[in-house]
């Protein structure tokens, strides 16, 4: 790393050279490289790959590298260099996005939902119930939330996309027919108004949970 550089001419990176790069060094001693600095897209001009020393290999040199395939779409990838050149780290790499824009967001989502690990493990606490009082509970909560998907719901400002009605029919044909299924639905519907409520304020998280939530809708219509 040039640590007090404010400009690389260039960096061999997984991909190859890039060139002109501009170097922010942060608190922790790692580097962001940010290679379309004068770019007119603000999106893109905020790209950047992080550069740091990988704390699960010895004298190695980790980067999460921002890539965008023959497709058109963006994803992070992780790499190592251990004085041998970069190899695929060990670290999954994630999901691929339409935009830039949505890669961020996503991103941003699991920075928020990180921090709200500790409230969320306090609203468990708060709000665990046994599945015995949750059958017993079952027909009243039915009854009044027969037709909510509160957390999707939420995600998709809606209770109109067609993805509520896949997850309603898997809940009535799938779930409901069997009781550890009538147990899950009904915990469901004891915790999710609360969580929904969270959400509904959190739009990085919504566009993260929404974009899982598609991918789970897609599975459930096979």
């Amino acid at each position: 790393m040039a640590k007090g550089d404010k400009y690389l001419s260039y960096f061999d990176g997984p991909h190859g050279r890039i060139r002109d790069l501009r170097v922010e060094n942060l608190k922790d001693g790692s580097q962001l490289l940010i290679p379309f600095h004068n770019d007119p897209d603000e999106q893109k001009k905020k790209l950047h790959h992080h550069l740091y020393f990988d704390s699960k290999t010895d004298n190695a040199i980790g980067i999460a590298y921002i890539a965008q395939d023959r497709q058109g779409k963006w994803r992070k990838e992780y790499w190592i260099d251990e004085g041998y050149g970069w190899r695929d780290g060990d670290r999954r790499h994630s999901e691929s996005y339409d935009s830039l824009e949505e890669l961020y967001d996503a991103f941003k989502a699991r920075r928020e939902i990180r921090k709200a690990r500790e409230f969320a493990t306090y609203l468990a606490a708060r709000l665990a119930i046994s599945f015995d009082e949750a059958i017993d509970s079952l027909a009243q909560d039915m009854e009044s939330s027969s037709s909510s998907c509160f957390i999707a719901t939420a995600a998709y400002s809606t209770s109109r996309h067609p993805d509520l009605d896949t997850f309603r029919e898997f809940r009535d044909s799938k779930l409901l027919s069997n009781i550890f299924g009538k147990r899950l639905v009904s915990f469901y519907y004891k915790i999710s108004p609360t969580i929904a409520t969270y959400i509904s304020s959190k739009p990085a998280i919504k566009l993260f949970i929404r974009h899982y939530l598609g991918h789970l809708a897609r599975w459930m219509r096979r």
